[in-house]
C-alpha cells in the first residue's frame, strides 16, 4: 500500500448557508445537536429529523461567523432541506439558502493504516478483524473510539505529522497565518513527512491549518478545515468554488476512496433514497456525538428521547463485507444469511468485486442463534438469495 496523503473531490456534497441574527437559535430548534456549542474552532455533526424522529438529512455544521453558519450534506438533498427549513423561519431573523454552487468540498486523508478486509476464504483473518454475522457485532475493545485513538494505532506517517505540527503550534489566541505569509518561515517550510523512500513536503503552514482533534475546525483565508476522522486522520475542506485549494503536494484520490474511509469509520450518510427511513439511533448518531439529550425541544426530539430513555434500540447501523461479488447502493434492502433483514446506508465496491457496506439491521444476539427476521413486505430485495456477508467491527462502542 502506498503511503501518501490523498485529496478527494467531494462534488456530490452541497452546502446550505444559514445566516442572520437568529441563525443559532433557529437551528437549535431544528436539529439534534446543541448548536450553541458551535464556535469558529468547533464543528458539529447533527441530524435533521421529521416529527417521527426519522432523519431527513445529516448535517456537518460549521461556523463562519457568529451569525453565519454552513451545513454540509449531499447536494441532492440541499435544495429540499433548504426549502423545508425555510418554512419554519416565520418571524426569525434568518435566511436559509442552498449555496452548493458557490462552495467546493474536498476531503484530505493522511496515509492510512492497513484497511484490508478479510478474504472470504481466510477464516483466521475473519476472526482477527471482524465478527461474523452471527456474532455480537460489538467493536473490538482494543480499537478504542474515534475521539480517543491511541497514538500507537495511528500510521507511522500520521505520527510524523503530529510531531511536525507540534513544532509550529500557534500561541493561544493567535490567528492562523495564510500559506503566503508563512512561506518564508523556515520552521514551517521545513516541516516534512518522510514516507518510505520519498520525502513529501507538507504544504506551507499545513500544521497550522489542519486541526488535530476530531470535530475541531480552523480557517485559512476563506476556507474552513474540519477534522472528521481519527485513524487515518481526515479533514473536510470547504472553500469558495473559485478559490485554489490551500493544500498542494498531495495525491488525487477518487470519490470511492473517501467513501470507503467513511464506511470503515462507521460514519453514516443520508441520501434521497434513504431520507426519512431511519430514527436517529438506528444510524448510531448517539454514538457519534450527534445528539444532545440535554438540550431543549427540536423536531423529532420526543421520539429520539423516548428511544434513548425508555428502550433498547434493536436495529443499528452495522458494517459488513460480502463474501462474493455483489453490488449494493443506498436504499437497497435484502437479507443476511442468518435471516436478518437489512437496508443499505452506504456502500462501496472493492477491487475484487465484493462490496463493503454500512446497513441498518437487527443486532445479533451474542453467540446465540439470532431470530429469523423477514424482510419488510414492501421491500424488493436486489438479490434473489440471501447475502453472504461477514460483519466487521466498528471503531466505536454502541450504547447499551
Amino acid at each position: 500500500m502506498r503511503k501518501e496523503w490523498n485529496l478527494s473531490e467531494l462534488g456530490d456534497l452541497g452546502v446550505l448557508r444559514v445566516r442572520g441574527a437568529d441563525a443559532v437559535g433557529f437551528l437549535q430548534g431544528q436539529v439534534s445537536n446543541d448548536v450553541a456549542r458551535l464556535t469558529p474552532q468547533q464543528s458539529l455533526l447533527a441530524g435533521y429529523h421529521n416529527p417521527q424522529g426519522r432523519a431527513i438529512a445529516l448535517l456537518r455544521l460549521v461556523q463562519l461567523e457568529q451569525d453565519d453558519l454552513l451545513a454540509i450534506l449531499p447536494r441532492e438533498l440541499a435544495a429540499t432541506v433548504a426549502s423545508r427549513l425555510s418554512k419554519f423561519v416565520l418571524r426569525a431573523k434568518v435566511k436559509v439558502a442552498d449555496e452548493s454552487a458557490s462552495w467546493r468540498v474536498t476531503g484530505l486523508a493522511a496515509p492510512p493504516q492497513d484497511m484490508s478486509v478479510p478474504k472470504s476464504s481466510d477464516a483466521d483473518a475473519a476472526n482477527r478483524g471482524a465478527s461474523v454475522a452471527t456474532g455480537s457485532g460489538a467493536a473490538d475493545p482494543g480499537l478504542g473510539t474515534s475521539t480517543a485513538q491511541d497514538s500507537s494505532e495511528m500510521s507511522w506517517a500520521a505520527a510524523q505529522f503530529e510531531r511536525a505540527s507540534a513544532l509550529v503550534s500557534l500561541p493561544a489566541g493567535a490567528k492562523a497565518a495564510t500559506p503566503a505569509s508563512m512561506a518564508s518561515d523556515p520552521g514551517v517550510s521545513a516541516a516534512q513527512l518522510d514516507i518510505a523512500d520519498a520525502t513529501i513536503s507538507l504544504p506551507d503552514a499545513s500544521a497550522l491549518i489542519l486541526p488535530d482533534v476530531v470535530g475541531a475546525q480552523s480557517r485559512v483565508d476563506d476556507s474552513v478545515v474540519v477534522r472528521v476522522g481519527a485513524a487515518p486522520p481526515r479533514w473536510l475542506m470547504i472553500s469558495p468554488a473559485q478559490q485554489t485549494s490551500p493544500l498542494a503536494g498531495v495525491a488525487r484520490a477518487d470519490r470511492d476512496a473517501w467513501r470507503r474511509l467513511d464506511i470503515a469509520a462507521g460514519q453514516p450518510q443520508i441520501y434521497a433514497a434513504t431520507s426519512e427511513e431511519f430514527v436517529a439511533q438506528m444510524l448510531n448518531l448517539d454514538a457519534l456525538d450527534a445528539i444532545a439529550f440535554d438540550k431543549g425541544c427540536y423536531t423529532g426530539q420526543e421520539v429520539i428521547a423516548r428511544a434513548h430513555y425508555r428502550g433498547r434500540v434493536k436495529r443499528r447501523l452495522q458494517r459488513f463485507v460480502s463474501r462474493g461479488a455483489l453490488r449494493l447502493a443506498p436504499g437497497d434492502s435484502s437479507q443476511l444469511a442468518d435471516g436478518r433483514a437489512f437496508k443499505v446506508v452506504e456502500a462501496v465496491q472493492l477491487a475484487d468485486g465484493r462490496c463493503e457496506f454500512l446497513a441498518v439491521a437487527p443486532l445479533a444476539w451474542g453467540n446465540q442463534e439470532p431470530p429469523t427476521v423477514p424482510a419488510a413486505p414492501s421491500a424488493t430485495p436486489p438479490q434473489s438469495t440471501p447475502v453472504e456477508a461477514e460483519q466487521l467491527a466498528l471503531p466505536y462502542t454502541l450504547p447499551d
